[in-house]
């Protein structure tokens, strides 16, 4: 694959995580183009502050609002003919990611997932219920997380989705309880569906590594560091949100990369950046709990 661009999806409340995204991919790859699919559903953010410093483009959308992953897609509808990487805000590189996949031959690449059947309902989708709706269909047996994914354009049209997505203001599920909230259930189905078909080839290797009881250990802080014999991965703090960047599992390395990021900024900056991540943590717990209280349709 011949990656040429970096998406990353992000919304208001990425603030701290997708500036040490952004760290991350420039650390290893300071050249690369880097796209970002900015979700407006949760309010504005101003994104200004990176996109000169860090040479970044904001990918332009039809859609302001995506909701939870949608955005990702985005990036499978464009005209250009042009094969990519596809991040959540919440991962960092390791290594030289890109350059893992170099010399595959396929139209995406994904993370190599094996889990149980009640995981996969869970997670992805019912495999009964949709086996019902699209008779033939067979469960490939894998899946993959939608936080990390190489991906080639012009493979998968809005039209493809269209039995699964309404494309509003904000895009929906037609059958949710089908499938889990957002993009990663249907975004597999259709890519299972595609690949038996033979119409994309789907190539699975392992890239995400899910910093839970430790498994991010295998990753040596040296190495990257030095930048000498690097584990090429992406950690994905999936679902792991914590209220202090110092709670999660491999602070240190969140750490390394968010001094990157501020290593250039005046002092003056550093305070504000550290103020501003806090306020909008705040924020976010108060609507959150607000929401939980009093859902949004109810409240004026």
């Amino acid at each position: 694959m011949n990656i040429e661009r970096v998406y990353v999806n992000t919304y208001r409340y990425d603030y701290i995580l997708l500036r040490i995204c952004i760290a991350s991919i420039r650390y290893w790859y300071p050249d690369i183009p880097i796209f970002l699919i900015k979700d407006y559903a949760s309010g504005k953010f101003d994104t200004s502050d990176i996109e000169k410093k860090w040479k970044l483009q904001i990918l332009v959308t039809e859609i302001k609002c995506f909701g939870w992953g949608f955005g990702k897609l985005e990036p499978l509808f464009l005209k250009e003919d042009h094969q990519f990487l596809v991040l959540d805000s919440d991962t960092v590189m390791t290594g030289y990611i890109l350059d893992s996949v170099k010399d595959v031959e396929a139209d995406f690449t994904v993370d190599e997932e094996l889990q149980e059947i009640s995981e996969v309902k869970r997670l992805y989708y019912d495999t009964t219920q949709v086996q019902q709706i699209f008779a033939g269909f067979i469960y490939p047996g894998y899946t993959f997380n939608s936080g990390q994914w190489f991906g080639s354009s012009n493979k998968i049209s809005k039209q493809d989705i269209a039995e699964l997505v309404e494309w509003k203001s904000m895009p929906t599920l037609k059958c949710p309880q089908y499938f889990m909230p957002g993009d990663q259930g249907i975004f597999n189905l259709v890519l299972h569906f595609k690949e038996r078909e033979s119409l994309v080839k789907v190539h699975r290797t392992e890239m995400m590594i899910w910093p839970n009881d430790h498994a991010a250990d295998i990753v040596d802080i040296e190495s990257i560091k030095s930048k000498k014999n690097p584990l090429n991965r992406i950690i994905h703090w999936a679902g792991l949100k914590k209220d202090k960047l110092s709670e999660y599992q491999r602070y240190d390395i969140l750490e390394f990369y968010f001094n990157y990021f501020k290593k250039d900024l005046g002092l003056f900056q550093k305070i504000t950046t550290n103020i501003f991540a806090e306020w909008l943590g705040i924020e976010r717990k108060v609507k959150y709990r607000l929401n939980r209280i009093m859902p949004s349709k109810q409240r004026s």
